[in-house]
């Protein structure tokens, strides 16, 4: 399925393509210390996801593959991680908790994209992993080790850790260790924080003294505690997690065996811990009114593994929701070629592919009816969004790599620098261009202002990337390359050209007016 969506799926700006250009700005300029986004240092986000990507290009280069299977491989990671965790919550060992966790419908689209959160989640779940192990045998290495890996998880995503892990130990002292002393499990949990203290100091310092003090006042206040206070950045409602949540657990909330089950009843101690902990981590994010799908990746691993418990496999019939999930895959891919063509024209939608994936489907959901196994149900039921979401990847990948594949832009501007052109952006640039072709330079940004545009592009020769609105059909024909852009259009034109067009679209909104 990783694989499937690696292939078939273009690095999505602005995001991915921001990242693995951070990334590749710090194998460029091998400073491995401060990241930098364009040219600029770059402290939204700590540094080992670009480690890691540059640990690999050491080994492997930079095959654009290879880069983008580092998140999956710990993904992956994650499902074995989640069968030791739910050995130490529950005294039961279900073997389909990483099936559970993989088949999220949020956990399943996010695995195969270069992004922070399921590296933080592995971190996360192996600091709760080695805190049983410390009451279990009072060892002080699990103490260490607990710390190290907050410590890592904090280099991931910044403080964010601290957030899952402190609801973590509340639920832990609360309804693990009732017998276990106050005073030990105050000091392991404050001992395991300043390890973690430690960690990031050990780069944050230097990372300050080498950046300057802009940089120094970002990753120690900014990124930290001004973002918790201002949350300054996709602001949303309170209750905005709870409308998300049912789609991101999709299909386990929308299964009759779920909800006949009575989840609602605690049937063991350990879902008073995994509910509470649920609860508390939901609300804490949802405090904050700077909220992302992913923000709670981290605690996925705990819902897989109550859902686990909720789930019995022995009671287990084909799905309703099964159904539904293969009919409407399987009527959108046969039905592509006549609403593809008339929304998307410019595509072509290979049917010879799409009839073999709608086969296959097909064949699948016949087992899915006609099996009597309870078991292979079940399992089947768990793997039935994997399928029908690795057969929609390839059978409208087309469609993703017409909007968003901007690998033909990057090359056309290394092509220009090459050239010792000189190449701007007009607006917030998110380093879309730099890694996909491999640029040594980075790019000019110049925002909206006309006064100061104009007089760039009048003064200065060279080109410029301009994203709008419309389809400008003269524009498209004078512009060294056009192409759709996230539902807008991109442009890469000779600065003299934009100034005359928008000079032209000045003139004209002044006798609109006149």
């Amino acid at each position: 399925m990783t694989i499937i969506s690696v292939v078939w799926v273009p690095l999505f700006p602005i995001d991915q393509t921001r990242y693995i250009s951070v990334a590749w700005e710090m194998y460029l300029n091998h400073n491995y210390l401060v990241p930098h986004l364009n040219g600029s240092a770059y402290p939204d986000k700590p540094p080992m996801l670009f480690w890691l990507i540059n640990l690999i290009w050491s080994f492997f280069g930079h095959s654009n593959i290879l880069t983008r299977m580092i998140i999956p491989f710990f993904s992956l990671l994650n499902l074995g991680v989640v069968c030791l965790l739910h050995r130490e919550i529950y005294p039961s060992k279900n073997i389909l908790t990483p099936l559970i966790l993989f088949s999220f419908a949020g956990w399943l689209t996010y695995s195969s994209l270069t992004m922070f959160d399921l590296l933080l989640t592995l971190f996360i779940q192996l600091a709760m992993w080695m805190s049983f192990q410390y009451f279990a045998t009072h060892k002080k290495r699990w103490t260490i080790l607990t710390g190290i890996c907050i410590g890592l998880a904090l280099l991931t995503k910044g403080p964010v850790a601290w957030v899952f892990m402190i609801g973590f130990f509340i639920c832990l002292k609360l309804f693990k260790l009732k017998e276990e002393k106050t005073a030990n499990a105050i000091r392991f949990f404050l001992i395991t924080i300043l390890i973690s203290i430690g960690i990031i100091l050990l780069w944050a310092i230097p990372a300050a003294i080498v950046g300057g003090e802009h940089y120094a006042d970002a990753i120690f206040w900014k990124q930290s505690a001004g973002r918790i206070a201002h949350s300054f950045a996709h602001q949303r409602p309170f209750y905005w997690y709870l409308l998300v949540l049912p789609g991101l657990l999709f299909p386990f909330v929308f299964f009759k065996s779920f909800w006949l089950n009575k989840p609602w009843k605690i049937k063991h101690p350990s879902d008073l811990f995994c509910l509470t902990l649920i609860g508390i981590t939901v609300f804490v994010f949802s405090c904050f009114s700077g909220k992302q799908i992913h923000y709670l990746f981290p605690i996925f691993p705990i819902i897989a593994i109550w859902l686990s418990e909720q789930l019995e496999a022995p009671k287990q019939a084909i799905e309703p929701i099964t159904i539904i999930t293969f009919a409407i895959t399987i009527i959108a891919i046969l039905t592509s070629f006549l609403w593809g063509g008339y929304l998307l024209p410019q595509i072509k939608f290979s049917i010879g592919n799409n009839l073999l994936i709608v086969i296959v489907l097909s064949l699948l959901l016949w087992l899915f009816i006609f099996n009597k196994q309870p078991l292979y149900t079940y399992k089947l039921n768990l793997v039935s969004l994997p399928i029908c979401f690795a057969g929609a990847l390839i059978a409208f990948s087309p469609i993703l790599y017409k909007f968003y594949d901007v690998t033909p832009e990057a090359k056309i501007i290394a092509k220009l620098q090459s050239r010792q052109k000189t190449i701007s952006y007009v607006g917030k640039y998110p380093d879309t261009f730099a890694f996909l072709g491999r640029l040594k330079k980075p790019i000019v940004v110049k925002n909206n202002s006309k006064k100061t545009l104009n007089h760039y592009l009048q003064s200065n020769p060279g080109y410029t990337v301009w994203i709008s609105n419309d389809d400008v059909p003269h524009l498209k024909e004078q512009a060294t390359y056009a192409s759709r852009y996230r539902g807008k259009w991109l442009y890469i034109l000779q600065n003299q050209l934009l100034y005359k067009y928008l000079k032209q679209q000045d003139h004209g909104h002044h006798k609109e007016l006149s």
